[in-house]
Order: C-alpha cells, then sequence, then structure tokens
C-alpha cells in the first residue's frame, strides 16, 4: 500500500495544497476541532444552548462545530485566490470525500423535500467530519504536529476526568434526556459526553497506541496513555468498545511476546518501564475494585439494560411497514409513533439498521457507498495498519444508534485519524 501525505498532498508542485494556510484559516480550523473535541451536547444544553432538547432556536440545533467548520473552509477557499480551483484540486486530492459530500448533499435535499424531516443529524453528524478531511491536509507539517498534541492532551485529560468523575461522583455535564437529568447513570461523561462516544474514541485511540500510531511518543509515555486508556474504558462503560479494545490489545502483547522469543532486540529501559507499570497497575486496579468499579462491570455485562430486546424490538418495526415503506422509507410520523410505542424512541441500536429503517433501503445504499468513498480516501493517508482502526470503529459503531442519530462520534473519529493515524504519512513530504 503506497501511503499518500495527509498535509498538503498534491502531485502538482505549484498547487494550492502547497501554499501555507492563512493564519485566520488556521485558527479557525483548529477552534472547529477543539470545539468539537471538548464541547459535548451535554455541556451546550448545560449553558443554556438548547442542543440536544426540544424547544430553542433552530439554529442552536447545529453544533458550534459545525458552523467554525463551514466558516473554515470557506476561508480557506476564498484565502487561496480562487475559491473554483482550490475546490477542483480538494476533489483531486480527495475524490471519495468530495463524493461522500456530494451524497450528503443528495440526502439532505431528499429529507428536506421528500420525507420532511430535520436535517440537523445529517448536517452535524458528517458534513464536519469530510470538512476536516480537506482542512487538516491543508495544514503545515508543523500545525499537524501541534494538532497532533492536542489531540493526544485531549484524549488523555478525557479519561483522566473519566476516572475522577467516577470515583468522586461529581460530573462536568450529567447525563440528560430531554432536560431530565438520568440520576441512576454512573458512566463517566467527561469530555466527549455520552458515555458510549467516549468509549468508542478511547477504545479506537487505545488500539491505535497500542499498534504503534504516532512514532514520535516515547515507550513511556506510550505505556502511560495505553494504561490510562484502559482505565478510561473502564469508566466509559461501553462492553463492545472494551472487550475489542481489550482484546486487542492482548493480541498486540501476545505478538510481542512472539517476537521476542524468535530473537527480537528490545530496549532494557522499555522493560524497566514495563516491571514499573505492573504495581502501579495492580495498585489501581485495587482502587478501582474499592469503589465498586468490578461490581458495577460485571452487572453491565450480566444485565445488559434492555439491550438484547431492543434488538429484538428491530425485527417487530421493520415488520410493520411495507415492503414499499421500507424502500423508499415509512412516513416519519407513523414510525415515530411506533418507535415510541416500542420504547425505541431515542435510536435504533444500529446505526446500520437506523439507516434503512428511518431513510429507505434505496437511500441508504447510495449512503453507504458515500460512506465507503470517504473510508477510502482514509486507507490511502492511513499506515498499514489503518483498516484495523477503521474496521474497529465502524464494528463499534454498529452496535448503537451512533451514526443514524446527531452526534459527534463519526467527526471526533475523522479528526483521530488525520492526525494520531495519518501521522507517519507526513515523513514523505517537506515540511514547508
Amino acid at each position: 500500500m503506497t501511503m499518500t501525505p495527509l498535509a498538503g498532498y498534491s502531485q502538482n508542485p505549484s498547487s494550492f495544497a502547497h501554499m501555507r494556510p492563512r493564519p485566520v484559516v488556521v485558527a479557525l480550523t483548529f477552534a472547529a476541532i477543539l470545539t468539537g473535541m471538548l464541547v459535548s451536547p451535554f455541556l451546550l444544553d448545560l449553558v443554556g444552548y438548547i442542543y440536544g432538547s426540544t424547544g430553542g432556536s433552530p439554529l442552536t440545533k447545529v453544533h458550534p462545530m459545525t458552523y467554525l467548520a463551514v466558516l473554515a473552509f470557506l476561508s480557506a477557499a476564498i484565502s487561496r485566490g480562487n475559491p473554483l480551483a482550490y475546490l477542483a484540486e480538494s476533489v483531486e486530492r480527495f475524490p471519495g470525500t468530495a463524493y461522500f459530500t456530494v451524497m450528503l448533499v443528495f440526502m439532505i435535499l431528499w429529507t428536506l423535500l421528500i420525507q420532511r424531516q430535520p436535517l440537523t443529524s445529517l448536517i452535524d453528524t458528517f458534513l464536519p467530519a469530510a470538512l476536516f478531511i480537506f482542512l487538516i491536509s491543508d495544514l503545515t507539517a508543523k500545525q499537524h504536529r501541534i494538532l497532533t498534541i492536542l489531540i493526544h492532551i485531549i484524549m488523555n485529560a478525557n479519561a483522566l476526568l473519566g476516572v475522577f468523575e467516577v470515583s468522586t461522583g461529581w460530573r462536568l455535564t450529567p447525563i440528560t434526556l430531554e432536560g431530565s437529568v438520568v440520576e441512576w447513570e454512573w458512566r463517566a461523561t467527561a469530555f466527549l459526553g455520552h458515555p458510549l462516544e467516549n468509549a468508542l474514541m478511547s477504545s479506537i485511540y487505545l488500539v491505535m497506541m497500542t499498534f504503534g500510531a504516532d512514532r514520535s511518543v516515547s515507550p513511556a509515555m506510550r505505556i502511560g496513555i495505553i494504561s490510562l486508556q484502559v482505565f478510561g474504558l473502564i469508566v466509559f462503560g461501553g462492553r463492545t468498545a472494551m472487550v475489542l479494545g481489550f482484546m486487542l490489545l492482548g493480541v498486540r502483547i501476545v505478538l510481542l511476546f512472539f517476537s521476542l522469543l524468535r530473537g527480537r532486540t528490545f530496549d532494557p529501559r522499555l522493560a524497566g518501564l514495563v516491571v514499573m507499570a505492573i504495581p502501579v497497575i495492580i495498585g489501581l486496579s485495587l482502587v478501582a475494585i474499592d469503589l465498586g468499579l468490578l461490581d458495577r462491570m460485571i452487572e453491565r455485562f450480566t444485565n445488559d439494560g434492555g439491550s438484547a430486546d431492543t434488538r429484538l424490538t428491530m425485527v417487530r418495526i421493520f415488520n410493520s411497514f411495507s415492503l414499499y415503506d421500507l424502500l423508499m422509507g415509512p412516513d416519519p410520523v407513523a414510525l415515530t409513533a411506533k418507535m415510541y410505542a416500542e420504547g425505541t424512541q431515542y435510536g435504533i441500536e444500529s446505526f446500520v439498521f437506523g439507516f434503512f429503517l428511518q431513510s429507505g433501503v434505496l437511500i441508504s445504499i447510495i449512503f453507504f457507498f458515500g460512506l465507503a468513498a470517504i473510508t477510502y480516501d482514509l486507507w490511502r493517508i492511513g499506515s498499514r495498519i489503518c483498516l484495523l482502526h477503521i474496521a474497529l470503529f465502524y464494528t463499534i459503531a454498529a452496535g448503537a444508534a451512533s451514526l443514524s442519530v446527531k452526534g459527534q462520534s463519526m467527526t471526533q473519529f475523522v479528526i483521530l485519524f488525520c492526525t494520531i493515524e495519518a501521522l507517519p504519512s507526513l515523513m514523505d513530504r517537506d515540511p514547508a
């Protein structure tokens, strides 16, 4: 596989990609990314920006991150002097992302004109993800490195905050449903908001660092990051994310062990760090047990809170509609009434089934072609192991409503991927 350098990629040396982005574009790009990683929907509702709850202005139904990402992209196009030429080159550099964006516009028009449904779910969930691929690719190597460091800091601060929340009972933002606080939920919300989104990102970040993403991270720092994300996964409580993350961590450890048996050399300092880390991990594990986290996790696996019944409910909902409705998308009012009757008004616990049910099979097929196209672009800019991270994201996301409802998980994955995972491809580029 030939990696495509992410930052400033272009086959044409006189192209826009080799032009340093204007400070205002860089500032807007960083502001949009940091807002997407640090400002959760729960936080927006908490400060009075009515985002996830009913009521409020239609303008507040769009995340500030999306507004900033659109401003950054428009500024990037205008600042290059020839917006149309910039757009044309963006299509040339990332054709899959361009196709995904066109597909998204078609989906938005279909939703607006045919289904007459709210548009913010499609806009917020997918538009910033596509724009960030273009915007991050415009950064210089130095700017990209600064952004990568910030993402490392945010991901580890997020895990630390999650551990603190569960340990103390304090919450940065409580979990709310339609403005009501969910009192019984023990899982942490931290910066990313919903525990499942936290678990999804922590699992992917854990696996990325486990399999060697960002070679500039020292062995000591890498061990610390991995250990912290392990505890982050526990306090965020996502079962699928936890099982897959820990399983892949175990696979990596086994592979390293067998490579040592085959005579692979290793740094003695790394072995010393591992030895020192063991009592620390044991101590933290004992603290976790004392806080009751082990009991809570066992309960999460033995009592799924109705998740299995919800998956059976999906079958009943599908059987409630005709073949024509399933192909073209059922009447939104009838679908909403059926979901409320079945107790799934907050979303089907599978974004794949959620799309097929909400948009219809024919439109959903178009969407999944677009999703495959943007995934192809991510594969082009990633390392040899990047397919593992992409597969992990979609596998975990497929077990929840995730991409079929309004949320930041797709965008956060793209940010994580284009910084932590795509960094090795920068080595092929002159850091202008």
